[in-house]
């Protein structure tokens, strides 16, 4: 009786070191995601368009690998527990984006640069679902919060305290860079933690969404990014507006229509008043050269409308962008067209185009009143927010960003959150 006792506990004792083992794999892979999708400036961020993927940052390159090796390692594990039905599920949007990425990749400019990017993005997306799949939706709020708070707070001490590193010269202003490399990768770094605040604040408590606010407040401020502000205060009130509709009892169809006339009542608002709604925001109506770097690119992607040059052709260092590069060099270092609409027109034709809206879209405007969950919620607010932010940046499509990995991360919650296996009693994130 005594020995099996013993065996007992000693098994209980086993078991317990391995669950916590293994969901500390699962917590350590947000941590080491949002560094490197965020393109946080000691270690994480690369461009996968680049001829060189060492990159300039510190311990950059072993980083990486780190982070390439603990996806592998978590999606192993977490894939002899889940059946493959479940990323099925998950993924299921971004199918037909990825298969364009990849037939349009066969087919265009580069071969090389065209995998490295599906498979980074496919990285990201595994990334997302394991850590997702496998922690309390509890814990992954708290894990977010604590990273995010951490380089948050890491940017406003490097900009207080270490100016030579964390101030920058913009239009004749100095404004903060933090822990990146430029004023912009703050801002939607900052925009992506305000949005986190405000979707986590019935379980982080007042104390963690004030801080993570507030200090996401000031980076965007002090950044300069009068887009990233934008884009959160709109997403937000988008948020807002799918919670009242789902209280209203609407049927999916009916919710669906009336958000989409909503989104398109704001976009012909916004087109009828663009020089005010500018000024105001102190921007210029051509958005810094922005209508004219994206007539360039704009008359660039058209040579191949249907299926485009492939991810990364837009991008980075390819043959395109340094032609385009040149021709706008008055307008500053422009590797990108500065619109992720433009952007994936160009890289998968009117197809890619087509499949990147689709998914967004659907996330957005179509899944949250079929799951009618808090999950849901909060993954059409990152989906909008994206909308609003493709205008703009021509961050994300075939690239792996911070929000994007949000994006993931909230899509594969929001499948959870619909099915039979999902037993958390606390329906709040």
């Amino acid at each position: 009786m005594v020995n099996v006792q013993y065996h007992s506990i000693d098994s209980r004792f086993d078991r317990t070191a391995s669950a916590v083992l293994e969901r500390g794999i699962f917590k350590f892979l947000i941590v080491l995601s949002i560094i490197q999708f965020s393109g946080a400036w000691y270690w994480g961020g690369f461009n996968a368009a680049s001829a060189s993927l060492e990159g300039q940052q510190t311990f950059g390159t072993p980083f990486r690998y780190l982070v390439w090796g603990t996806i592998s390692l978590a999606s192993g594990l977490c894939l002899l527990r889940e059946p493959y039905r479940a990323p099925l599920r998950a993924f299921l949007p971004f199918a037909p984006f990825l298969v364009i990425g990849i037939i349009s990749g066969l087919l265009g400019d580069n071969l090389l640069i065209s995998v490295r990017s599906v498979t980074f993005w496919l990285l990201m997306f595994l990334s997302a679902f394991v850590s997702a799949t496998m922690l309390k939706p509890r814990a992954v709020a708290f894990v977010l919060t604590h990273i995010l708070l951490l380089i948050v707070f890491a940017s406003i001490a490097m900009s207080v305290l270490n100016p030579a590193v964390g101030v920058s010269a913009y239009g004749g202003e100095m404004v903060w860079i933090g822990v990146f490399t430029q004023k912009n990768t703050l801002g939607y770094f900052a925009m992506s933690a305000f949005l986190c605040a405000y979707a986590f604040h019935p379980t982080i408590g007042r104390l963690r969404t004030a801080l993570l606010g507030i200090g996401a407040a000031a980076c965007l401020v002090m950044s300069g990014s009068m887009g990233g502000f934008s884009i959160a205060i709109g997403a937000i009130g988008y948020m807002a507006l799918v919670k009242a509709i789902l209280r209203s009892r609407f049927t999916a169809p009916i919710a669906s229509t009336i958000i989409i006339a909503s989104v398109a009542a704001l976009v012909a608002f916004v087109l009828l008043y663009w020089a005010d709604i500018t000024q105001s925001l102190g921007r210029d109506p051509t958005l810094t050269g922005r209508t004219v770097i994206w007539s360039a690119y704009l008359k660039e992607a058209y040579k191949n409308w249907f299926i485009g040059l492939g991810p990364g052709s837009f991008s980075g260092e390819s043959r395109t962008v340094m032609a385009l590069f040149y021709m706008l060099e008055e307008w500053g270092t422009i590797r990108q067209p500065h619109n992720a609409y433009i952007l994936a027109f160009g890289e998968g034709g009117v197809l890619g185009l087509t499949a990147y809206l689709s998914a967004l879209a659907y996330m957005a405007f179509v899944a949250p009143f079929r799951h009618r969950t808090p999950e849901s919620a909060i993954c059409a607010m990152f989906a909008f927010a994206i909308l609003l932010g493709s205008i703009s940046e021509g961050r994300g499509v075939f690239n792996s960003t911070v929000e994007g990995y949000l994006l993931l991360l909230f899509r594969t919650l929001s499948v959870r959150s619909v099915g039979l296996g999902y037993i958390y009693g606390n329906r709040r994130l």
